[in-house]
């Protein structure tokens, strides 16, 4: 869990989470966006584009913890 809270141009008025401050922020890296019971915001991001995604979220969004980043590989994709 962080202790730190994400910056305030990636959360809306209430404080939360802005979805698409952080699709505006990630461009076109997100390839696709999924619902997940426990995320507010689920993004498939190009393979390429992992580490960038990543270290925009850090550096530009403030996020130092990503609680749920995981991987798949499709053999059609």
């Amino acid at each position: 869990m962080s202790l730190e809270r994400p910056r305030d141009d990636a959360l809306d008025a209430d404080g939360d989470v802005d979805p698409q401050a952080i699709l505006d922020l990630l461009g076109d890296r997100v390839l696709d966006t999924e619902e997940h019971l426990n995320a507010d915001l689920a993004v498939v991001v190009r393979p390429d584009a992992v580490e960038e995604t990543l270290l925009a979220l850090r550096d530009e969004a403030g996020f130092d913890h990503c609680p749920l980043v995981t991987a798949q590989e499709y053999e059609d994709r």
